[in-house]
């Protein structure tokens, strides 16, 4: 299964380390579709309006009874991948986290919602804690 979300443009545009940050939405309906692929299943996520994150689903596990955690690795660039994290609240609604982690030059990009919408935001890898973990 092969999910696009818009748009191709090479994956290397994606910021260098310190720059300024990149925001672009994601509807939590792509989110879900993503969630749903298994190890082996290839991916397009647009993480901004001229990048697209290109991959291969390389691990999904439930982590926790609450939590499922996607690994998304990047078939461009061998030391990028994208984590995605699906949480089940108290309520029973989804919550979704994330981050794409490009190693050579320390840039983090994470997934982050804001009211009832998700965007990426580019962030300094250096300075991050980790982003998928379960909360109440």
């Amino acid at each position: 299964m092969l999910i696009i979300f818009s748009g191709s443009v090479a994956y290397a545009q994606l910021p260098e380390k310190n720059q300024a940050s990149v925001f672009f939405q994601v509807s939590s309906d792509q989110l879900e579709k993503t969630i749903q692929l298994n190890p082996g299943d290839l991916v397009q996520i647009q993480v901004d309006p001229t990048t697209v994150f290109k991959g291969i689903v390389v691990s999904k596990v439930q982590t926790y009874q609450n939590l499922m955690t996607m690994v998304i690795q990047n078939t461009e660039d061998e030391g990028s991948r994208f984590q995605l994290c699906q949480q089940i609240t108290n309520d029973k609604n989804f919550r979704f986290t994330g981050s794409i982690i490009r190693e050579k030059n320390g840039v983090l990009v994470r997934l982050k919602k804001q009211g009832d919408q998700y965007h990426f935001e580019s962030s300094d890898l250096e300075k991050t804690k980790p982003v998928c973990y379960p909360r109440g």
